[in-house]
């Protein structure tokens, strides 16, 4: 058995895949039996699920970014419905909890549109040439916002005039590492 985690639009889609299936999976009516998982308790975010050969697709209301520590189960709890078997009359076996992550880097925030930016520097001749500033506080670092998702400086740089000069931006970003 495999699992796979994919954003889709704000919520998760989240893939099982079962080796050793005979045909196809099946349910008596509307596949039963998944659930997300957060400590003890069952949760109601699991809104669809579906069957496609030896695939069940399960779709949650939660980003995958809420379902970090969460886990996922067929068949949860002490009274469980479950009705998804294969085409050789088996049923899937309960299961969970099986751990909804793997580290990875969250870049769906918002683009930097605050940054610290300097004065005009002498040019370094070819800019794999320029080293790193060994007074970063000789910049002069000012805090400036930019609109929309491009950090123009277009007016600033033309009003400095023609030449050749360098121009520092720093930032600081928090990066969220999860599990998913």
């Amino acid at each position: 058995m495999s699992v796979e985690v994919e954003p889709d639009r704000g919520t998760t889609i989240i893939i099982v895949e079962f080796s050793n299936v005979v045909g196809k999976l099946r349910s008596g009516g509307r596949p039963h039996g998944f659930s997300i998982v957060g400590g003890s308790e069952g949760s109601k975010n699991v809104y669809d699920i579906k069957l496609d050969n030896n695939c069940v697709i399960v779709r949650s209301l939660l980003a995958v970014g809420q379902i970090i520590d969460l886990s996922l189960h067929y068949g949860f709890g002490t009274n469980p419905y479950c009705n998804i078997m294969d085409e050789g009359g088996r049923s899937l076996p309960v299961f969970g909890p099986i751990p909804l992550g793997k580290l990875r880097v969250d870049t769906s925030f918002a683009f930097v549109s605050t940054l610290r930016v300097s004065d005009f520097q002498p040019s370094a001749g070819k800019l794999e040439k320029l080293d790193y500033p060994k007074d970063v506080k000789a910049l002069n670092l000012k805090t400036r916002n930019f609109c929309g998702f491009f950090c123009d400086m277009h007016t600033y740089t033309a009003a400095h005039g023609i030449g050749d000069f360098v121009i520092y931006y720093a930032c600081e970003n928090q990066l969220a590492i999860y599990q998913r």
